[in-house]
Formats: C-alpha cells, sequence, structure tokens
C-alpha cells in the first residue's frame, strides 16, 4: 500500500484522491508556508490539469526568469525518479489566460519530469490572469520556495529585470523612470536570493542601469572587493612603470594604509607610489553623492587617519615616505566637468 502523501511515477496519472490529499494540506496553512503562492492576490484554487492543455514554453514564461536551463534538473528527476512525487510539496502554478493552452508561471522543470514519467495530468495551482511583468516577478519569487527545485542565481535576476525592461517598451520614458523600474525590481525580487548581500543589491542595480540606459549619462562604475580596478588602470594609461607603481585602495583608510605598506616593503626599488582610490560599489540610491563623499575626500580621510596615528607615537608626528604619493581616485559616475576617461587627481 502506497504513502497517501507520494504518488510513484508507475501511476502515471493524479487521480481525484490524490488531488483531494494535496487540498487538505495547502487549503489550510498554503498561506502561512508559501505567502507568494497562496497568499497571491490571483490565487484562484487547486486544481487538476490535463498535460495537452498546458504550455510549459510560453511567450510569458519561457524560463524568461532564468539565465540558464535549471541546473537542478537531473537531482529533481532523480528524486522524483526514486521516491516519486511528493504531494507535500506546494504546486506548479498555471495561469488562467484567454488561451486554449494555459501558460505556466512557475513549476516547468517539475512538469517536465512528469512527462518525462509519461503522466498524463497534473495537480497545480490556477491563478486569474497576469500581465507579462506580473508573470516575470512571480516566476522569479517561486524560486525562492524551500523544496526541490532550482535555484535562483544573481544572473537569473539581471535576466529577469531585463526581460521586465524589455516587457514595458516605450513605457519607460526617461532614465529616471527606467532608474526607479530597476531599484524597485531589484527591491522586490532580492530577497528570493538569501545569499545576496547589500553590496551584491547595489552592483546589480548599476550593472542594470549601465546596460539599459539611454545614452551614457548616469553611468555607474563598480570594483567590488577590487575585481577590474587593475584592470581599469592599464587601460586608461595608467600601468605600472620600472621606476613606478600604482597602489589601488578602497576608500577605507585603514585598509588602504594595509595594502601601502605591503607593496612598499615588495618592491623597494620603486621611486614613486601612486596611491589611486576607488569606492567598491556605489550606494545604488545616491551614487553620484556617495562617489564625491567617499573617493574625492579620501585625501583627507587619509590624512585624519594619519594625524590619529600620530596621537599614539611617539614625537607626535606622521609623515608619509616622500615616495608616496596619494595621487588620485577613478571615476566612478558621470558627472559633469570629470572625465570618466581618467583618474580624478587631488588638489595639493
Amino acid at each position: 500500500m502506497r504513502n497517501a502523501n507520494v504518488v510513484p511515477v508507475t501511476q502515471g496519472r493524479f487521480n481525484d484522491s490524490d488531488l483531494e490529499f494535496h487540498k487538505s494540506i495547502y487549503e489550510k496553512i498554503g498561506k502561512d508556508l508559501y505567502p507568494k503562492i497562496f497568499g497571491h492576490p490571483k490565487f484562484k484554487g487547486i486544481k487538476l490539469f490535463n498535460m495537452n492543455e498546458v504550455d510549459m514554453n510560453n511567450e510569458y514564461g519561457g524560463q524568461k526568469v532564468r539565465y540558464q536551463d535549471n541546473t537542478a534538473y537531473k537531482r529533481i528527476r532523480k528524486c522524483i525518479g526514486e521516491t516519486g512525487y511528493d504531494l507535500t510539496n506546494p504546486p506548479p502554478c498555471i495561469v488562467d489566460m484567454p488561451t486554449r493552452m494555459k501558460p505556466m508561471a512557475d513549476g516547468r522543470t517539475r512538469t517536465g519530469v512528469l512527462e518525462e514519467f509519461n503522466f498524463t495530468n497534473l495537480i497545480a495551482a490556477e491563478f486569474d490572469p497576469f500581465t507579462e511583468q506580473e508573470f516575470l516577478e512571480f516566476g522569479f519569487m517561486a524560486n525562492e520556495e524551500p523544496y526541490p527545485k532550482g535555484v535562483a542565481t544573481k544572473k537569473d535576476l539581471i535576466f529577469t529585470v531585463s526581460n521586465i525592461i524589455k516587457a514595458l517598451g516605450d513605457k519607460i520614458t526617461s532614465n529616471q523612470m527606467l532608474f526607479n523600474i530597476i531599484t524597485d525590481e531589484v527591491t522586490k525580487l532580492a530577497p528570493t536570493i538569501r545569499s545576496l548581500t547589500k553590496a551584491d543589491r547595489d552592483e546589480l542595480i548599476h550593472q542594470l542601469k549601465n546596460d539599459n540606459m539611454i545614452g551614457n549619462h548616469g553611468k555607474v562604475l563598480s570594483f567590488k572587493n577590487g575585481t577590474g580596478v587593475t584592470k581599469w588602470l592599464k587601460d586608461h594609461g595608467c600601468a605600472d612603470t620600472d621606476k613606478m607603481m600604482y597602489i589601488p585602495v578602497t576608500t577605507w583608510a585603514p585598509k588602504a594604509m594595509e595594502k601601502i605598506i605591503n607593496a612598499v616593503k615588495d618592491n623597494p626599488e620603486k621611486k614613486e607610489f601612486r596611491v589611486v582610490c576607488h569606492g567598491s560599489v556605489l550606494e545604488s540610491s545616491a551614487p553620484v553623492k556617495d562617489w564625491y563623499d567617499r573617493c574625492t575626500n579620501f585625501d583627507k580621510t587619509f590624512k585624519s587617519h594619519l594625524e590619529d596615528i600620530a596621537l599614539i607615537s611617539h614625537n607626535k608626528n606622521y609623515t608619509l615616505d616622500s615616495r608616496i604619493k596619494i595621487y588620485g581616485t577613478i571615476p566612478m559616475v558621470n558627472v559633469d566637468n570629470i572625465p570618466m576617461g581618467c583618474i580624478y587627481k587631488f588638489q595639493k
């Protein structure tokens, strides 16, 4: 006798008892367990659908929320094949659009596995019609739910928001409108990726803005963990020589001091060290202000740090080696009178 909550793949079809068992769980506690599905304002109920009336590759979904195909497919197939289809997992989600074939908003991988095992129907949650933007948002956020399925990634988030922007098309009439939409969508969707930090979110917002903006005004550079900063320096004519080297640092003075010390110790033959700072990832809500506050004032911040060290030194004086120049900062935002293609030099 089979467990009530597991449908073996040899059964080939869900029956009314399977449906009622599934509904008995989720009609009671579904909203508490999976609010993004059962608490959705367009959720209608749970029902049986024949496979031939379900469109998994619809124009709305079609895995537009995934940068690549679901990498967890083999794991999910193995799980269902060996243990059966677990009715305690939340159902795939289908939208009742005014078409013969009903588009799937979530659950393509599991449904594809069921098709592989020759199932002729499936149990799914049904929703009232979605806009394309709602399709994309729902499909992405559903990937947060904790049951065997593919996990959303940063590339998936970028892919999803990019498709939302394409779906809105000519409705976006200015860069400011575009930036507001990007910020709203990333803020809404980012919690699905639980490992995402605030710096990650800001970096994603900047990348999406850069990729989709009208013209170049508003472009923002990012150097998270220093990635790309050495290449930027070389690409913009700031390569090291036999006698001189550039030292890229963040705006946090103690960390910058550590990096300067190590560079000088490791390169005693150099006659000049040019310290160039960057802001890592700028605050997405006010990148220009953040760059000005932290980066263009780094020379003053670093001097203040030296003065603090001097307070605890023997002679109350702390002067940098004359070879070390607090040289400038990388322009990370497109602002008037400061070209992005060359270092912004600090005034002496």
